[in-house]
């Protein structure tokens, strides 16, 4: 015979599991909490750490960076460490070292004397802690961006302005630091400015283009004011300086720039003014603004260019295009089927 299910209250299973798993979360809760306060100079370096990493805008990675920086202060106290007269073989003392410099941390900060305790601390604590706050502020980052973290559902969406708001902010401290940003990385590329933000790319303080990329197809968009000439500056500056130096290492031919404004009007001999002061600081030798300096004319060239330089301006394809194509063919092409 069935047993009836229970109307009124939860049944005696499922309230057990889930007083249970009430538990089990304070009692995970309790033990984070302890190790936290037992490991507490790692955590407060892990908290600011991940909190300065929040309010930089900064990527997990440059976090990580710091850590590893931050091992030759570890290497130098262990070495002190095994070089120290004291009991036992150097490996033991070695060992030990972080053991004994957590007791004494305690026992300092014991007696008052918290800024010998923070220093006796320092070597262990700081790379630890500095590892966890970046191991922390990806966790952030890796909730917000799945959507899982947050008290409302548009949580992750105002926690990726803020984010971008900061990285803004951080991107324009750098450009307005004087040589923050070389024209050239270390490995020939042109630098064209602070990055702030990487997608699917390794993250990095600036953003650069390889050189031969640069002779390729590119598009600059942007409203106005938002600094698209000043950018394009850069990258001819950029192209002459990298070009300058494959040329002087006899990889390459001098570079030739060749700059068309077809905004027009006043400001684009204030724009070529500036193009002809970037340009030789990049190490152009000469320069020259059409009209005020070079003449152009296509009639000046000889009569071979000038023939092949006006054919290749002449429109050929398909629709209205077909017009000065029968018309350049009329003389020289053979029609279909006859022979001579």
């Amino acid at each position: 015979m069935r047993r009836a299910p229970a109307r009124y209250g939860y049944p005696a299973r499922p309230l057990r599991r889930a007083i249970g798993r009430g538990l089990y979360s304070l009692l995970r809760l309790a033990v984070l909490a302890a190790l936290a306060v037992a490991l507490a100079p790692v955590t407060l370096v892990a908290a600011g750490s991940a909190a300065f990493g929040w309010w930089r805008g900064w990527p997990p990675r440059r976090l990580y960076a710091a850590a590893a920086a931050s091992l030759p202060m570890v290497i130098a106290w262990l070495a002190a460490v095994a070089v120290w007269p004291g009991p036992g073989p150097a490996w033991l003392r070695v060992a030990a070292a972080p053991w004994r410099a957590w007791l004494g941390m305690w026992q300092l900060a014991h007696h008052g004397h918290l800024a010998a305790a923070a220093v006796a601390v320092a070597p262990p604590a700081v790379p630890l802690g500095i590892l966890a706050g970046g191991l922390a502020w990806q966790y952030r980052i890796f909730r917000m961006e799945t959507g899982t973290g947050g008290l409302t559902p548009t949580a992750p969406a105002a926690f990726d302005a803020r984010l971008w708001r900061r990285q803004v902010r951080t991107a324009k401290a750098l450009l307005a630091a004087p040589g923050a940003l070389p024209l050239l990385s270390p490995n020939g590329h042109v630098v064209t400015g602070a990055a702030i933000r990487s997608i699917r790319h390794r993250a990095g303080r600036a953003a650069a283009i390889p050189y031969p990329r640069l002779r390729s197809h590119q598009v600059v968009i942007g409203s106005t004011g938002t600094g698209k000439t000043t950018l394009l500056l850069r990258l001819w500056a950029g192209f002459m300086a990298a070009g300058l130096r494959r040329y002087a290492g006899g990889t390459a031919n001098r570079p030739l720039l060749v700059v068309l404004d077809c905004k027009g009007g006043a400001s684009s001999r204030k724009v070529a003014d500036r193009a002809r002061r970037v340009l030789r600081d990049a190490g152009a030798r000469s320069t020259a603004i059409w009209p005020d300096e070079a003449s152009l004319s296509l009639w000046a060239l000889p009569p071979d260019r000038l023939v092949t330089t006006l054919l290749d301006l002449i429109e050929h394809g398909t629709g209205g295009a077909a017009y000065y194509t029968d018309a350049m063919c009329a003389e020289t092409c053979v029609p279909a089927g006859h022979d001579g």
